[in-house]
């Protein structure tokens, strides 16, 4: 099985890089939504603030109004806190053995859920903030994780499969198995909970009854990212081809396709109304209405690809954590400017990897160095000059210190042969 730690990785590793529409426009069989309160504005939305969230890539941001907190999982494996109110800072610790890939709070503020590249699964006690449970201990990595069940179950995905458990309670947790690639994202609502593989296939499951309610044959695109509605009665999931589809949570209709998001959509949150879809990837940020399957706002983020979405307290303001170690929130606009993203430093090369016995290639980018001296997909990069590569961040700390220009001698194994790849640096625009 590949890894399925898949595309996430091309943008944060650092790396390098309802149904059919009807005749009106809206969705045939997608619930609308536009007379729920909806206290977020598109036509009003602009920047509000950014800060630094330490000195690493944040990956995934969780917001609770009832606890009053923000939490943040980065790349290192710690999470920060804020107080989600006035984003002053809390405190940070450390949660993984490198890259906490999701921190979410649950909805009552009670819990904190962070899950791993280690495997781990986590839950931390937000007041004490000490380690309360780990559900799971090691293993492939953990992408994904979502509350379900008002807060008493926790669903989870990552390349070895799906689990859901009941919090409290010592039973194994219920498999959500079925992907041909593993899970690479989940979203719950009540008692139910979506999940989504890198080779396209979306499963729809009751937990309450332990079954699968609905399965949508792989396609392609994949499947990286998944919310569910506010009220439960759609779900999204976005993929690495950068469209978004909707369906219904009842019958079994088509998917409503969301199309040109700028690239591999990393993160979706719908709006506390429900009407607004927000889209976070390499296309900076989108806004688009959900119920007339349109877009409403396209929104920059520097040049630097968005990963992590939350919605702030009131629902009034969005929270994105971006590939680099900023968070930045946007609803009305205060008059602040945005600052420019920094430089990127290192040379491109024009892979994507992780971790798999050193640097395992998940993809290899057209038109870059990569592809003209013949890296391929399932390469797996175990030396760079004098370097010995272990694992990927080996390869990742080579190359923030590289330039562009560089020549470098980089030891790829292929088929269980060791072989030798002259490669010239690039510049990270020419991405």
């Amino acid at each position: 099985m590949k890894p399925a730690a898949l595309l996430l990785e091309a943008v944060l590793a650092g790396t390098l890089v309802l149904g059919v529409p009807a005749a009106g426009g809206r969705a045939e069989g997608a619930p609308d939504s536009s007379g729920r309160r909806e206290p977020f504005d598109p036509a009003r939305c602009g920047y509000v603030r950014s800060f630094r969230a330490g000195d690493d890539f944040v990956l995934a941001v969780s917001v609770s109004g009832r606890a009053g907190l923000a939490v943040a999982g980065r790349r290192d494996g710690k999470v920060r806190v804020w107080d989600a109110r006035t984003w002053a800072f809390v405190r940070e610790f450390e949660a993984h053995s490198g890259y906490c890939y999701q921190a979410v709070l649950s909805p009552e503020g009670r819990r904190l859920a962070t899950a791993g590249l280690d495997g781990a699964v986590k839950l931390w006690n937000p007041e004490t903030w000490t380690l309360e449970r780990a559900l799971r201990e090691g293993g492939d990595p953990v992408v994904s994780i979502a509350f379900a069940s008002g807060g008493r179950r926790l669903v989870a995905g990552g390349p070895g499969g799906g689990w859901a458990w009941i919090l409290g309670e010592a039973a194994s947790p219920l498999p959500l198995s079925g992907h041909a690639m593993g899970v690479a994202a989940v979203a719950a609502h009540g008692d139910r909970a979506v999940t989504a593989g890198p080779d396209g296939s979306v499963k729809l499951w009751d937990l309450a009854a332990g079954r699968e309610l609905r399965s949508i044959p792989a396609e392609a695109g994949g499947g990286i990212a998944a919310a569910f509605r506010p009220d439960g009665r759609a779900y999204a999931v976005g993929g690495a081809d950068g469209t978004v589809r909707l369906w219904a949570a009842e019958g079994s209709g088509p998917a409503q396709a969301l199309e040109g998001n700028g690239g591999p959509v990393r993160a979706l949150a719908f709006t506390a109304g429900g009407r607004f879809l927000a889209v976070a990837g390499t296309g900076g940020l989108r806004l688009w209405d959900a119920t007339l399957g349109r877009p409403v706002r396209s929104i920059d983020l520097g040049g630097v690809a968005g990963c992590g979405l939350a919605l702030g307290t009131g629902g009034r303001e969005i929270v994105v954590t971006g590939a680099d170690n900023r968070v930045s929130t946007w609803g009305e606009p205060s008059g602040e400017v945005l600052p420019e993203a920094p430089e990127r430093q290192g040379g491109f090369l024009g892979v994507s990897y992780v971790d798999g016995g050193g640097a395992y290639i998940r993809s290899v980018l057209g038109g870059t160095e990569a592809e003209r001296t013949g890296f391929q997909e399932d390469d797996v990069i175990v030396g760079v000059d004098a370097l010995e590569v272990g694992k990927s961040d080996d390869f990742l700390n080579f190359m923030r210190k590289a330039k562009e220009g560089d020549e470098i001698d980089v030891r790829v194994k292929r088929a269980g042969a060791v072989r030798m790849i002259r490669a010239k640096l690039g510049r990270w625009e020419d991405k």
